[in-house]
């Protein structure tokens, strides 16, 4: 199943429409929606195999290697659920020196990432939520310039 599809399925089930989301689609694609689902929506997929995503995407499953831009966006996006823009600033054209999401080609990307295996995306963005819950977890909740010392 590709990504962008999985999201579809996503967003049928957040709206309540799953029944009328996989009536609306043909009878192969449900058996292949069924078939993936568990893979899609289980969150133990985040260990799986990334080499050939790697093989062709640079993707950033290491903040420090982010551009400080690129994390304020995907610390937004993280709290939005799975989007399409959640996983570009993950999984980013492998020839790209330094982020940048404001050239011509980014909605190509978006594209060609959308296509992409949905079980293999979700696996990426699964890991990342983690290492994103790990490291708020280690940050202590004093607020700076609280008053207190």
């Amino acid at each position: 199943m590709k990504f962008i599809k999985a999201l579809e399925v996503l967003q049928a089930i957040n709206d309540g429409k799953l029944e009328e989301f996989a009536s609306s689609v043909p009878f192969s694609e449900r058996i292949e929606f069924i078939e993936y689902m568990d893979d899609v929506l289980n969150e133990k997929h985040a260990s799986c195999d990334k080499s050939d995503i790697k093989s062709r995407y640079k993707v950033y499953m290491n903040i420090l290697d982010m551009t400080l831009t690129q994390f304020i966006y995907l610390e937004h996006e993280i709290k939005h659920g799975m989007t399409q823009r959640l996983l570009s600033l993950i999984v980013r054209p492998i020839d790209e020196e330094s982020f940048d999401d404001t050239t011509e080609n980014e909605e190509a990307h978006i594209n060609a990432i959308s296509d992409e295996d949905a079980t293999t995306m979700m696996g990426i963005i699964h890991e990342m939520k983690k290492k994103m819950k790990s490291l708020y977890r280690r940050i202590p909740s004093h607020h700076v310039g609280s008053g207190t010392q």
